[in-house]
């Protein structure tokens, strides 16, 4: 019987364990999910979605064999869980959810997000809860979908977009109402939308694909935002701002904000409507300026359009917009520098004087000129986004340059390339030039300024003498710096020495011209003509060796203003320089650090041409043809770190100035009109334009006689003077200066030689008669 009894109990328990080890299995597949009411939404609200899109409405809970339990099976059929306000403190347990895409859990406790191992996940909605940090993983590749996350109303301070190197990752991001100071958007992520408004940052520096709104936070005082479309409204300590796209901008109600800066370095393109505004600058009580790109760039119903971005600016009354907030590029660029030696062979030294032009070629998207800096280097330096090809461009041929070029490329942004030149001289050429600057006007009773200025334009150094001429009857001579080494009645003349290759030297004259009441009188509106030469050795170019300034008395002075040196030439002229002066001068309260003007040529300029002659202070020069949709070419000068004195604080040094020199083109027919002015922009004021100067090609009438087929060289001379008449006939005659006639010549056609070793030591007129005019011409006895 007892053993009976013992065989049943064995069968129990025996029964009894195989039942236990039966259920195990069924244990070991349930979700552990220990927050209570996280598992309760799972099993007993409707919180699956279906994907598919055939319906909105929920198709379910996960427990779908009803035993009150998530199975790891059933948990892995579920991609679209919607578990909000539930009152869930923890996810734990979501791990199991392998083939989950979208999840939302608004409204809860949660304090952080722990999804690391959900690789398919492509939406979360985790906003309203009290979440400090989040970590997800978002799939590899997702080409179907956009990846949205919204981590609103949470307590983030710091955060970086969740991202795994690879895969489409096309992301729309609402990270409003937190506390950030800090997001990291990963090199390589596209970002299409992202809202930042209500957080804590102090600087934020963000670029994404279409829309970015950052608006709210009273912290953020500086932000750098690249999109195509931003929002940037009522930061109360937003003070600067800068927005490197052509995109759409709304800036309305920042309190304190200063400046806003939209370059990026080049021409971007948006599509839209090029008609409207695209920049909405407004309610910005603070707002001093906004600096921009020269050009727009637009596409619209298969159409290019290219526009000053000034013109697509809606900005409040009293708003400067300019275009040099600094002087180097928006955007990433890359810097090429280099100098320029003399006879590197032998002396290796460094040019210092003339500002030698240089052509950066780089390509479609076009070349651009810069000359040396002013400061007597010999250094330039150009600001390009890919590279291209260097080569000087030296207006004679005296020298063999080594390398005649040089090649440039750059893989990315913010990098420099160095490329030195050498000039060797290819044989012995003497080649000096003078020419003569109004600096200050001339006025009835008051001092006018003019530069004379010598330079080398040859290979060896040079000695020899400079004369200015002017009429004593009209002006009077009142200094001069460097002090005069002899003068006299209307001349007076400086001896050189020592003068380099490419050495340029300046000579500042001061004289007073007559007021009404004196005899003669000078009223505005009278012509003055004055005259400077130099003579050095038998000079290759004479002609370029006597320099006459004919300058029309002003009743007052535009502090701001251009001149150039001819209002009209003959046909025969197309092959002279025009030399043009921009003046400026600081009217302002405050001094300018930097000054640059903007100067957009006329088409009927040759820019092969171009030569950059003086300046009141060191500058350099950048002249940009006409490409992407520019409708002129652009001569722009920069005076960097100038610190132009305001009149107030010291009148006579608020004056500025820049001369440049440039030929018309040769195609150029009688009626064509070559008209030019230009902006003066001082610091980061709007520009201040300048009068326009015109001159027009005429046929040469009864009063008219050009002065290109006149010339006398070399002037001053010895014992004799060549007479250049270009294609005319005339008579020669030279005259004393009381009007006597000392010697003439019969008529000549082209050329004549005169001898004048019999004639003293002094000034005289040579007089040039057509049938259609008369020209007169100061010439120097020695």
């Amino acid at each position: 019987m007892l053993s009976l009894i013992f065989k049943t109990l064995i069968v129990k328990k025996f029964y009894f364990l195989m039942a236990c080890f039966a259920f195990l299995p069924l244990r070991a597949q349930i979700v552990n999910i220990p927050d209570a009411n996280f598992k309760n939404a799972l099993v007993n609200t409707l919180c699956v979605y279906d994907m598919s899109g055939e319906t909105t409405d929920p198709i379910g809970d996960v427990d779908t064999n009803n035993d009150g339990e998530i199975q790891f099976s059933e948990a892995a059929t579920v991609e679209w869980l919607k578990v909000d306000g539930q009152n869930i403190a923890s996810l734990e347990g979501i791990e199991a959810f392998s083939g989950l895409m979208v999840l939302s859990c608004a409204n809860n406790l949660l304090t952080a997000i722990e999804m690391p191992s959900n690789t398919n996940l492509i939406a979360l909605d985790c906003s309203h809860n009290q979440i400090t940090a989040i970590n997800v993983s978002f799939p590899v590749s997702a080409s179907d979908y956009e990846v949205n996350l919204n981590c609103s109303y949470n307590s983030l301070s710091d955060f970086t977009l969740p991202y795994t190197g690879v895969g489409w990752g096309q992301y729309v991001i609402d990270c409003s109402h937190n506390q950030l100071t800090n997001i990291i958007i990963p090199s390589g992520v596209s970002v299409y939308a992202l809202n930042l408004n209500y957080n804590l940052f102090s600087t934020l520096d963000l670029t994404i694909s279409s829309e970015l709104i950052v608006s709210n936070c009273p912290n953020l005082t500086y932000c750098q935002l690249t999109a195509d479309f931003v929002t940037v409204t009522n930061n109360a300590a937003l003070t600067s701002m800068s927005c490197r796209s052509n995109g759409t901008y709304e800036v309305h109600n920042n309190p304190v904000l200063q400046s806003i800066d939209l370059k990026d370095g080049g021409v971007g393109m948006v599509i839209g409507d090029n008609s409207d505004p695209h920049y909405h600058f407004q309610n910005n009580p603070s707002l001093q300026f906004v600096c921009v790109d020269d050009l727009g760039h637009w596409y619209n119903e298969g159409n290019d359009f290219f526009m000053s971005e000034t013109d697509l600016i809606s900005v409040s009354p009293g708003v400067d917009i300019t275009f040099y907030c600094d002087f180097t590029p928006g955007g990433g660029y890359n810097t090429i520098n280099g100098s320029f030696h003399l006879d590197c062979a032998g002396s290796n030294t460094a040019i210092n004087g003339q500002n030698l032009v240089v052509n950066l070629d780089q390509g479609s998207d076009g070349s651009v000129q810069a000359t040396t800096n002013g400061d007597g280097s010999g250094n330039f330096t150009f600001y390009t986004a890919g590279g291209g090809t260097v080569s000087p461009v030296i207006q004679n041929n005296y020298f063999t340059i080594t390398p005649a070029s040089g090649n440039f490329s750059f893989p990315a942004s913010g990098d420099s390339q160095t490329m030195d030149f050498c000039l060797t001289p290819n044989g012995t050429h003497f080649d000096l030039a003078v020419s003569l600057i109004p600096v200050v006007p001339a006025r009835p009773g008051f001092d006018a300024k003019y530069r004379l200025q010598v330079q080398n334009q040859g290979t060896d150094v040079q000695s020899g003498m400079l004369t200015f001429n002017f009429d004593d009857n009209v002006s009077d001579f009142v200094s001069a710096d460097p002090s005069v080494t002899s003068q006299s009645l209307n001349e007076v003349t400086w001896n050189f020495s020592g003068l380099a290759p490419f050495e340029v030297r300046t000579y500042d004259i001061i004289l007073n011209t007559n007021s009404p009441v004196e005899s003669p009188a000078v009223n505005s509106g009278d012509q003055l003509s004055f005259t400077a030469s130099v003579l050095g050795a038998t000079d290759e170019t004479p002609a370029d060796n006597t320099y006459t300034l004919f300058q029309t008395v002003v009743g007052s002075i535009d502090p701001n203003d251009k001149s150039v040196s001819k209002a009209n030439i003959g046909l025969t002229e197309l092959s002279d320089y025009l030399y043009y002066t921009i003046r400026f001068q600081n009217t302002g309260s405050f001094y300018a650090e930097n000054v640059a003007i903007r100067d957009l040529l006329s088409d009927k300029l040759d820019l092969s041409s171009f030569q950059f002659m003086s300046s009141s202070h060191a500058c350099r020069a950048l002249l940009t043809p006409k490409n992407f949709g520019m409708e002129s070419d652009k001569l722009e000068f920069f005076f960097e770190s100038i610190e132009l004195p305001a009149t107030s604080d010291n009148e006579p040094a608020s004056h500025g100035f820049v001369t440049f020199r440039i030929k018309p083109k040769s195609n150029l027919t009688i009626g064509d009109v070559i008209s030019n002015s230009a902006g003066i922009y001082f610091d980061y004021n709007s520009a201040v334009e300048t009068n326009t100067v015109t001159t027009t090609v005429t046929a040469l009438g009864v009063n008219q006689f050009s002065e290109k087929r006149f010339s006398i060289y070399p002037n001053p001379a010895g014992n004799n003077v060549d007479v250049d008449l270009g294609e005319a006939s005339a008579k020669i005659a030279i005259y004393n200066m009381l009007g006597q006639l000392v010697k003439s010549h019969p008529e000549t056609a082209g050329a004549a030689t005169l001898d004048i070793s019999d004639l003293e030591s002094g000034t005289y007129l040579v007089e040039v008669r057509t049938t259609t005019g008369k020209q007169t011409k100061k010439l120097i006895k020695l």
